[in-house]
């Protein structure tokens, strides 16, 4: 089994989120497994409204979305609380979300990116249940784009905010260390059980709000550009895009909630997808 150098339990590990079994997040020269196109079925996707989970349907995909109401919370984190955070995650400090929204309860399978973009990028492949990965955040755009022309929805990715407080339970959060509870091998894939893989989504526990995979299997793209929070002692801001959540080469440590690193919008790894939000 090959280990990418930041999946490695060594110091390398810490400086880096995600892993690739390549090596390294990549620039895209992948060979993805990319089938026939005649063989591949029109899509055919509707945005169903049913309270307070809507549902979208791309062919024989089903998606369940759940309704995240307004709260507020504490973000971050601080090093007395945590002794593995890092600078970029601190100050704890509270946030006011204003408004409702939805998100989606499993991150985008590739069964459904392959319907909607006609082919699978992923390095995964031998299973379209897993989540779709080797998708750059700019991809990540193009597929909604797609799917808003197909459905007349406006999806969107997340913003960080909006993860970390969906992740932590919303107002129904119980304080767990990860999200949805403290037994990490029931709600996520993660370095000690992947078996250097991705896995079918939706196959652990859900956290408080009935979301799957907030925890390992792959790290999810935020709509946000990566900045330091403010109050932090050394700012710093770029248009590098945020990823959360940990995926299937991560640690325990890297599974918190909390956790934040950032990529360019170009970047690709086989352990960052993404998941859906209006």
């Amino acid at each position: 089994m090959r280990y990418a150098w930041f999946c490695l339990p060594v110091f390398l590990m810490i400086f880096t989120g995600s892993c690739s079994r390549s090596g390294k997040p990549s620039d895209g020269q992948s060979s993805p497994v990319i089938p026939e196109r005649e063989t591949i079925p029109e899509c055919k996707a509707a945005y169903l409204e049913a309270g307070d989970r809507p549902v979208l349907v791309v062919n024989e995909d089903t998606l369940a979305f759940v309704r995240v109401r307004k709260g507020s919370f504490y973000m971050g984190t601080e090093f007395d609380m945590d002794n593995s955070a890092f600078i970029w995650e601190t100050p704890r400090h509270r946030v006011e979300l204003e408004s409702d929204y939805y998100l989606c309860a499993v991150p985008v399978p590739q069964s459904v990116w392959l319907a909607v973009m006609r082919e699978n990028p992923s390095a995964f492949s031998l299973d379209t249940r897993c989540p779709v990965e080797n998708v750059s955040f700019n991809d990540c755009i193009r597929f909604i784009d797609k799917l808003n022309e197909l459905t007349g929805v406006s999806f969107r990715l997340p913003t960080e905010a909006e993860w970390e407080f969906a992740a932590n339970g919303g107002n129904s959060s119980r304080g767990y260390t990860y999200s949805g509870g403290e037994d990490l091998d029931d709600v996520a894939w993660y370095y000690n059980n992947s078996h250097g893989r991705t896995h079918p989504v939706g196959t652990k526990s859900p956290n408080e709000l009935g979301l799957y995979d907030m925890a390992g299997n792959v790290w999810n793209w935020c709509s946000d550009n990566f900045s330091r929070y403010e109050g932090n002692i050394e700012p710093y801001s770029s248009t590098n895009k945020v990823v959360k959540g940990s995926g299937w080469c991560s640690t325990a440590k890297s599974c918190r909630a909390t956790r934040r690193y950032s990529y360019g919008r170009n970047v690709k790894s086989d352990a960052i997808g993404f998941r859906l939000a209006i």
